[in-house]
């Protein structure tokens, strides 16, 4: 399928990566383009907000709250015509807008990092057993 997309299309299978290298990995790339049918978390989402990248995704994942982010469209998989919108809308943007909508997705995984606070609640969860 990769070979037939057009010429101005680039998609990159790389394989499996090890842990330190998916931020910069994927910091290389336009966009995360991930149509999943359902994810439980999607950490891979949160990668993709570490590496600034606007991230296009079905709505079958718990990350459709940042759905009114510039940087994120969280899309029902029958919708094929909003998918193609959203990766269009994202060809034609200038270049300054581009860079402030992934500055935008690395500021929301700051704030997600520092609002989880993920060891105080462990912490607070083993104390009371």
């Amino acid at each position: 399928i990769i070979k037939t997309l057009p010429d101005n299309v680039t998609i990159t299978a790389t394989g499996i990566l090890e842990p330190y290298e998916v931020v910069k990995t994927l910091s290389k790339h336009d966009a995360f383009f991930f149509p999943t049918r359902g994810e439980n978390f999607g950490h891979v989402i949160f990668e993709a907000l570490k590496s600034g990248l606007p991230i296009i995704t079905s709505d079958q994942t718990p990350w459709n709250y940042l759905n009114d982010k510039p940087f994120f469209w969280a899309i029902n998989l029958r919708d094929k015509d909003c998918f193609l919108s959203v990766i269009k809308h994202l060809s034609a943007i200038s270049s300054n807008k581009y860079f402030q909508l992934r500055c935008k997705a690395i500021k929301m995984a700051h704030k997600i990092t520092h609002q989880v606070n993920t060891t105080a609640k462990y912490q607070t969860l083993l104390k009371s057993r």
